[in-house]
């Protein structure tokens, strides 16, 4: 079987209903896949959630917590 590799934005895009990150996601997803903390103030509805989410779906567990809360 051939490896497929893909961009973290085409991952964000299958991992959530084919919608591209914004801007303080990909950066909050990034800061969190560091191992670092990371509070983001934005609108309802502006994606915090998955941007939240997203470094425990790729699966990142070197840095990451055991849970996410």
């Amino acid at each position: 079987m051939v490896g497929l590799i893909v961009s973290v934005e085409e991952l964000f895009r299958i991992c959530f209903n084919g919608n591209p990150p914004y801007c303080h996601q990909r950066k909050a997803s990034e800061i969190i896949q560091e191992g670092r903390s990371v509070v983001i103030r934005a609108p309802c509805g502006s994606g915090k959630t998955e941007a939240a989410v997203f470094p425990f779906l790729l699966g990142r567990k070197s840095v990451l917590p055991k849970r996410l809360i």
